[in-house]
């Protein structure tokens, strides 16, 4: 069994962007949280034209091992391996 630490809630990024927006200042981050970012970014990775989303799953693929084996000693990572 995976042991999953949610370390940023919906709720936290909820309250986040609620005192940005309020602020008058919106952090990037935002502009791919929203349905219609998120069906943009799906379509783009869909596209076969786009390679950098091949390259890096594939990165990631490749290296997810080592990646595992470094998140072990990260105690920000704990129980996320």
């Amino acid at each position: 069994m995976i042991s999953i630490h949610a370390l940023l809630t919906e709720n936290a990024l909820a309250d986040e962007f609620v005192s940005a927006f309020h602020a008058r200042r919106l952090p990037e981050k935002f502009f791919y949280w929203f349905p219609l970012s998120v069906r943009a970014w799906l379509e783009l990775c869909s596209d076969s034209e786009y390679r950098n989303y091949v390259r890096s799953r594939s990165l990631i693929a490749r290296s997810a091992g080592e990646l595992a084996a470094i998140s072990c000693g990260n105690a920000a990572l704990k129980g996320m391996h």
